[in-house]
């Protein structure tokens, strides 16, 4: 609580000062890197909870102080840490051990599309393959045009990655690119590796959702059973990840629109909630 507090301090008396800043950051990292640690191995004590409600008391109160000097302080909008980290990149582009920690510090604060991140990314790959180098090479190629090879990077990344959250997302991002260039059977093979990694994930099942209803063909009755079998999986979506209901429930709502008309089902005797087969699944057949 005091090292933040201080480190704090220093470096609000004099905000125009980039090593000043730079050390405020790095000692913000560094104290809810402990916090989460700790916080984290508070869980391992189920058995004793007093020993574990110590460890919280202790060090939750300590990282919310973190964070909300942080906030306060303004220290790391990307603008900032561009600045902060430009020409330290260049001198320090043989050290591994600074450019990976300025390629964490840009992670952290979603500052991962900016050019210095792409610059360390580059110069700590050229030094030992690692997921977060590799994925930094992966969105420059990408962002330049130059798309096959980024998708070989973004695949080395998963590759190279332990962390299976990380890999879901890498995982993801390959799909979303796939989705774009119109291979949506490429698209749905890595949104189900993503679910692999990450069977919460959400946003997985709602871009199989999409390749399901693009893929819709022959009549309107054929099309139909399409945006019904999309509707399952954005049921799914929600179910798995609340967090993601409100683009779920948007898209429920366009795929509703291509449902098969009661007024045609009816003379041809189809009902609603009948079992149908589409694209090798089964669906509920769902009527407007």
């Amino acid at each position: 609580y005091s090292f933040i507090q201080c480190s704090y301090n220093r470096y609000v008396v004099d905000k125009e000062n980039v090593q000043k800043r730079e050390d405020f950051i790095r000692d913000y990292m560094e104290c809810n890197d402990i916090c989460e640690m700790l916080l984290e191995q508070a869980k391992e004590f189920a058995d004793d909870t007093i020993a574990a409600q110590k460890i919280v008391n202790n060090y939750q109160p300590t990282q919310d102080m973190c964070n909300e000097l942080f906030i306060k302080s303004g220290a790391a909008d990307c603008g900032a840490l561009e600045k902060i980290y430009t020409s330290k990149v260049e001198e320090n582009k043989t050290n591994l051990e600074y450019l990976n920690g300025v390629l964490k510090v840009l992670t952290f604060f979603e500052c991962d599309k900016s050019d210095i991140y792409y610059t360390a990314s580059d110069y700590a790959y050229q030094i030992n393959k690692t997921p977060d180098a590799a994925i930094g090479k992966a969105q420059k190629l990408y962002k330049d045009g130059k798309t096959d090879e980024a998708l070989k990077y973004f695949q080395e990344a998963i590759d190279l990655e332990e962390d299976v959250t990380k890999k879901a997302k890498y995982s993801l991002s390959i799909a979303a690119i796939l989705y774009r260039r119109g291979n949506i059977a490429g698209c749905r093979q890595y949104c189900n590796q993503t679910l692999k990694y990450q069977p919460s994930n959400g946003n997985a099942w709602l871009l199989i959702a999409t390749c399901v209803a693009r893929s819709a063909s022959g009549d309107a009755l054929e099309r139909s059973k399409y945006y019904c079998l999309a509707v399952d999986k954005c049921i799914r979506a929600k179910s798995v990840d609340p967090s993601c209901a409100a683009k779920a429930n948007r898209q429920i709502a366009s795929y509703s629109a291509h449902f098969y008309p009661k007024s045609e089902a009816f003379f041809q005797g189809i009902q609603a909630g009948q079992t149908v087969t589409v694209m090798g699944e089964s669906t509920t057949l769902r009527l407007r």
